[in-house]
């Protein structure tokens, strides 16, 4: 049985096929048809990128991205489509959420954005940031775009490229509509580090057709239980680059704090012997929550590497740090046969995920802390109430690793050093400051 064909070698028989870096450089916009992509393979799988890096490596190496224009068409440019998101950097604690007990509402595995979505609205949290008491649910699913036409940044030239969508077929996590304002939503359940700003933009645009009420774009994170609720503005309505943060909001189910006591006790009940975990590399994965979602995806299933890599967007090389991070922690085992090979959870990831959400952090951090240079800067930071620096990080983790089979040295000892400085900052984020 002939193997499909990535999605990175799909782009690249495309790209061969219709010349379209030519087309690009000529003509600035390349405009490909569905059923010219669904001859090798799904297009609408093909066209959809949630973040810079999962985008096929053509598009990257050449500062590309593609947008639909209509029901059965695509451009690709040089432009930019995605925009950072600064949300776990919040300083305020999340509020606590109220939320009704209904039979059929899980509070414990919270695994989709429908779900999200409905705990949200059901804890009141549309009237706290509507400052409405009326919050109405109305239209979520696929709709065609309508008509209308936008600037949109090169990421080659300094004037700006203009494109034309009719009918372009958009989806809709939620809409909510309150006397004064609708509200459109975009929702994630799991940690990312950038919007691909289409999602809000296109619903965005078409909603402006429907009313004369002011579209406010929303942007909805769920990651360790946490909801990361961002509420935006377009500076400019017929520019797809000028959305502008107006104000963060964070909710939580579990809003017992963490503190340095907190802390200071865990390291109290460690071993006095640091842990080793066999034929596993130190750790090189410095988005935590990603981690962290991996092992929540884990308890609806084993994956194979290939399914990892779907699932995290990154190539399969960057997919095995996250596993083999969560290898690393004891939470994920991996297993290996004839065919190939499979992640798991462990008996402790299992029992991780049937924890409250306070517990929940307990025990991430309880891993992470068992093992050095771990253990030596988590003392560091209880001691002094901050996050050690790069410096720091760097000489110990190479006095911890300067010999052995699994050595760490020269421009390893910095790349190890950021992720031990992400893990870090995800703990100090969960501290309560006073």
């Amino acid at each position: 049985m002939r193997t499909k064909p990535s999605i990175n070698q799909s782009w690249q028989v495309l790209f061969d096929r219709y010349h379209i870096l030519e087309h690009v450089t000529n003509n600035r916009l390349f405009r490909i048809h569905a059923d010219q992509i669904n001859t090798i393979r799904e297009a609408r799988l093909m066209a959809k990128f949630d973040e810079r890096q999962q985008l096929p490596d053509i598009f990257r190496e050449h500062r590309l991205s593609i947008l639909p224009i209509n029901r059965g068409e695509y451009v690709i440019g040089a432009f930019e489509t995605f925009q950072s998101l600064n949300y776990q950097r919040i300083e305020h604690p999340p509020q606590p959420l109220n939320v009704p007990h209904l039979d059929s509402l899980s509070l414990v595995s919270i695994q989709s954005e429908p779900q999200i979505l409905s705990i949200l609205y059901n804890a009141g949290v549309w009237s706290d940031i509507s400052g409405h008491p009326m919050v109405y649910a109305t239209i979520a699913g696929r709709r065609a775009s309508g008509t209308f036409s936008f600037s949109i940044r090169s990421t080659r030239q300094q004037a700006d490229l203009a494109i034309e969508v009719a009918n372009a077929q958009i989806e809709m996590d939620a809409t909510y509509e309150t006397s004064d304002a609708i509200y459109v939503c975009e929702a994630k359940n799991r940690h990312v580090s950038e919007i691909n700003v289409r999602q809000l933009y296109y619903p965005y645009r078409f909603w402006q057709q429907q009313t004369l009420k002011p579209v406010i774009p929303i942007s909805i994170i769920y990651s360790n239980a946490t909801f990361y609720v961002s509420e935006y503005q377009f500076q400019r309505d017929e520019h797809f680059n000028s959305l502008a943060l107006v104000q963060h909001r964070t909710y939580t189910l579990d809003n017992r704090k963490i503190t340095y006591t907190t802390i200071n006790q865990l390291l109290n009940e460690l071993p006095q012997t640091s842990t080793e975990i066999p034929d596993v590399p130190f750790p090189q994965a410095d988005n935590f929550p990603l981690i962290c979602r991996i092992i929540e995806r884990l308890n609806q299933s084993d994956m194979t590497t290939d399914e990892i890599t779907a699932f995290t967007g990154y190539v399969a090389r960057q997919s095995d740090y996250f596993t083999n991070a969560g290898r690393f922690l004891g939470f994920i085992e991996k297993k290996k046969s004839a065919y190939d090979v499979r992640y798991t959870l462990t008996t402790q990831g299992r029992k991780l995920l049937v924890q409250s959400p306070y517990q929940q952090r307990i025990m991430l951090i309880r891993a992470i802390t068992q093992h050095e240079p771990f253990t030596t800067l988590v003392r560091d930071m209880v001691r002094t109430e901050s996050l050690p620096t790069i410096d720091r990080i760097s000489t110990l983790l190479y006095q911890h690793h300067a010999h052995g089979k699994r050595a760490i040295a020269g421009s390893t000892v910095g790349r190890r050093a950021q992720t031990i400085h992400a893990w870090l900052e995800w703990i100090h984020r969960h501290i309560a400051h006073h």
